[in-house]
């Protein structure tokens, strides 16, 4: 299996990226596959940084500042893998992952 942390522009660059990865629930809306027998798919979308300053109650006082991008994670077979374009597959795997694949 292949982990590959995911970073675009924007969604629509993501969607581009992954059309395997698309769909259309039981209305006609597109949506995001995210799990089939070769592939899981964790749409994570905007990241922050911890910059963010919180009273004691845990109310913000500065917000944290966005990261840049529209961010997935792909757990894939060799198959998916060779399908995500490289330019897709930017960043290496987070120090510290907000999520993980168990």
């Amino acid at each position: 299996m292949n982990d590959l942390y995911l970073k675009t522009a924007t969604e629509q660059e993501l969607i581009d990226a992954l059309p395997f990865a698309r769909g259309v629930d039981e209305n006609g809306v597109d949506i995001w596959v995210t799990a089939t027998h070769d592939y899981a798919l964790d749409i994570i979308g905007d990241v922050y940084n911890k910059d963010g300053v919180y009273d004691a109650n845990g109310e913000v006082i500065t917000p944290p500042t966005k990261v840049a991008g529209f961010h997935a994670n792909l757990r894939c077979n060799d198959i998916v893998a060779m399908l995500v374009p490289q330019s897709t597959i930017i960043i290496p795997p987070p120090n510290t992952p907000t999520v993980e694949f168990f």
